[in-house]
């Protein structure tokens, strides 16, 4: 890694620890942190996923706001590619944090698979009466 590089890491991570939740909550409502690893795991089947806060910490972080009606409108449309719907969330509603989160494909697309939980969709049932 260049020292281009690690000044630019740095500047993120100081810019994300810079983030006051507090105001981002009074401008956008309710925010969720998206977390995705820093470096590339290989897929293991047998490996239990973890719960330990800490390790997470260690990755990139971005903050998103709770989608609009339109926004879950749009994102819905894509839903037959569920991953495609979690991209629309991730990038429109991201409103702080380190920017490699939509701009690294990888990363894109692992916080986009967290980001599909926001899609409320409930069961529903019509029958003739």
């Amino acid at each position: 890694m260049n020292t281009k590089e690690v000044q630019t890491t740095k500047e993120v991570q100081t810019t994300v620890a810079a983030i006051d939740l507090n105001a981002l909550k009074e401008k956008h409502g309710e925010i969720f942190r998206v977390v995705v690893a820093d470096e590339v795991v290989k897929h293991d089947p047998y490996m239990v996923p973890t719960t330990n806060e800490e390790e997470i910490e260690n990755g990139v972080v971005a903050y998103i706001r709770k989608p609009t009606s339109k926004e879950i409108n749009y994102a819905m449309s894509k839903m037959p590619q569920m991953i495609e719907a979690g991209k629309v969330i991730l990038k429109s509603c991201f409103v702080a944090g380190d920017r490699r989160v939509i701009d690294e494909p990888g990363m894109f697309t692992a916080g986009a698979l967290q980001c599909i939980e926001l899609l409320e969709i409930r069961q529903a049932q019509l029958k003739k009466v």
